[in-house]
């Protein structure tokens, strides 16, 4: 927050009922004031399904990083780009205001708070030690990332990461995909490791702080299933399977998500275009395998809305959007797969 803001929210009467409690909800570290966030996570001013701060005086009177939310915007040649986090209930539902219904208030927010928000964006990164002009990108983009309908998105962006890494190594900008690609080296090792990257991430978000127990959870997921922690109760995880969507609306939000990844220019927020394709396919894999679990837990497996926002909160607020905390695995990914692009082109050689 800035110096005025925390001392806006100092002054409620809301921040006083906190302190009375003898928790201390506002901080500053290196010059730099913040709100603490309990344990669990949870902000000090959240309850009852809303913001106190809100409530006691207004949506203006929030940390500008909380106005923006659910917001994202990406700084390019061509504008502010604007895309939406899967972790707010009113935009898995579609229940919310549209971005255009929004636009005057999201342009004063970013112009307002310009450091939020990286420099504008001219040369695009599509891999370690290989950038694009922007115009190249969307060109890119348009004839090949663009998509309304995504069959089997895990492996269609896990294709797109080998395809952009393989050109990466060569120097050239991408052109469209042939089949032919799809037996080549690099594309089936990165197919052959995200399996065992995603479950490894898996026994992180299960077992945080046990190292020993993240370990026998891997094997057991790859194999015969393992027991979880935190979702099913005395239950099991079932075996891990690179796997799509069970119906029409998980596809049709799966479908809107990466809409909006794609078109917001959320690939450009990471590391590199690779790593960030590698990032979406482990993390739509997650997503599934988790609606999977809790389907599993039930009597009655079939899709209900909590187990869908639940998910889409756990990818987003953990990997796509609200984290960079795993950022270094990706980065690692893509070297893999960068290095696998290499032996491609000296098979081909």
């Amino acid at each position: 927050m800035s110096d005025a803001e925390s001392e806006r929210i100092a002054d409620l009467n809301i921040t006083k009922r906190i302190q009375e409690t003898g928790y201390a909800p506002l901080k500053v570290i290196d010059e730099v004031a913040a709100i603490t966030k309990h344990e669990d996570g949870c902000c000090p001013y959240f309850s009852d399904n809303g913001c106190d701060i809100h409530r006691e005086a207004g949506g203006q009177a929030k940390p500008r990083t909380c106005q923006i939310f659910p917001f994202g915007a990406v700084n390019t040649p061509d504008g502010y780009f604007v895309s939406t986090s899967f972790s707010c209930p009113a935009v898995i539902t579609g229940s919310g205001d549209s971005i255009a219904e929004q636009k005057e208030s999201l342009q004063n927010l970013i112009v307002n708070t310009p450091e939020l928000y990286s420099e504008c964006i001219d040369q695009v990164k599509l891999a370690e030690e290989f950038s694009v002009p922007w115009t190249d990108y969307l060109q890119l983009e348009s004839e090949l990332i663009l998509k309304k309908h995504w069959t089997h998105p895990v492996e269609e962006l896990a294709l797109l990461a080998a395809w952009i890494a393989k050109h990466s190594v060569l120097g050239a900008v991408p052109s469209s995909i042939p089949e032919t690609f799809r037996h080549s080296v690099v594309y089936e090792e990165t197919l052959n490791i995200l399996p065992l990257f995603v479950v490894n991430i898996i026994s992180i978000f299960e077992f945080p702080e046990d190292y020993e127990s993240r370990g026998d959870l891997v094997s057991q997921i790859l194999s015969t299933g393992g027991r979880s922690s935190q979702i099913v109760s005395g239950g099991t995880l079932p075996v891990f399977r690179i796997g799509r969507a069970q119906d029409l609306i998980t596809q049709s939000l799966i479908d809107r998500y990466l809409e909006g990844q794609i078109f917001g220019k959320r690939l450009l927020a990471g590391t590199s275009v690779v790593a960030r394709l590698l990032l979406l396919s482990a993390s739509v894999s997650i997503l599934l395998y988790y609606l999977e679990v809790w389907a599993s837990s039930r009597s009655n497996p079939t899709l209900d809305f909590y187990s869908l926002e639940w998910s889409f909160d756990l990818i987003e607020s953990s990997l796509v959007t609200h984290s960079s905390d795993l950022d270094g695995l990706f980065v690692e990914f893509e070297k893999t797969v960068l290095a696998y692009a290499a032996v491609d082109e000296e098979e081909a050689a």
